[in-house]
């Protein structure tokens, strides 16, 4: 079987060697929602994923479907990458004024 690498909500962050999902199309990118992605056939074994600033655009209620989902595509030894802006440092730049709201909102958003 064939090892794949999957980076989740790709946006333009395309990069050579993985599948690049987004739900927005474009070059090089399989247009699939990133949290709902499955294998759906035993030709290829998920060794990576990585969802950088993807994770915020999901309702509390779904983390825990999302990465079960995740991590049952997984080979045992894979390994998941997860990064999102930490809302509590950007509030906080915000109510002392080194952000204005539309600065705070390009980095969580």
């Amino acid at each position: 079987m064939k090892k794949v690498k999957l980076n989740l909500g790709c946006g333009a962050d395309v990069r050579l060697g993985y599948i690049n999902v987004d739900v927005r199309p474009g070059d090089h990118i399989m247009q699939a929602n990133a949290f709902e992605i499955t294998q759906d056939n035993q030709t290829v074994e998920v060794e990576e994923i990585i969802a950088l600033n993807l994770i915020q655009y999901a309702g509390l209620g779904q983390l825990g479907a999302i990465l079960k989902n995740w991590t049952d595509i997984l080979l045992p030894e894979g390994t998941i990458t997860i990064q999102a802006p930490d809302y509590e440092l950007v509030m906080n730049h915000v109510v002392t004024g080194r952000l204005n709201i539309h600065q705070a909102n390009e980095l969580l958003f």
